[in-house]
């Protein structure tokens, strides 16, 4: 695969995006369900998580459909960090590559997240 494969790939083909970052290749409500695994059993190791988890897929799409109608806080901080790392993507000077983070938009949506987790949204 070139790099021009790898760009134009669905992000589910990707492993890293083109900043960098390793990407999960588990999807969200495997991802969410074992957290929710882990935070029920905080003494489990890792295969006892791997065995456990798909018994918490309702709980993991509950919490994501929850996710699914942001909080004014949470598109607050979204557009700030949007516009910020846009900003800063098309200055002179930029302070990363403009793809890391997952660029604009993993910026914002990491900022939506980080919002709502600290109880603004």
């Amino acid at each position: 695969m070139t790099d021009r494969d790898t760009l134009l790939a669905p992000a589910s083909r990707r492993a890293r995006h083109p900043g960098g970052e390793a990407v999960s290749e588990k999807s969200m409500e495997e991802r969410v369900a074992r957290a929710i695994a882990g935070a029920n059993y905080p003494g489990a190791s890792e295969s006892d998580i791997d065995e456990m988890w798909e018994g918490f897929s309702l709980e993991a799409e509950a919490a994501i459909k929850a996710m699914r109608e942001p909080t004014d806080a949470m598109l607050d901080a979204a557009s700030i960090a949007y516009y910020r790392k846009s900003n800063d993507m098309y200055s002179l000077a930029p302070t990363e590559e403009p793809d890391a983070g997952g660029g604009p938009f993993g910026y914002a949506f990491r900022a939506a997240i980080d919002a709502a987790l600290v109880g603004e949204g």
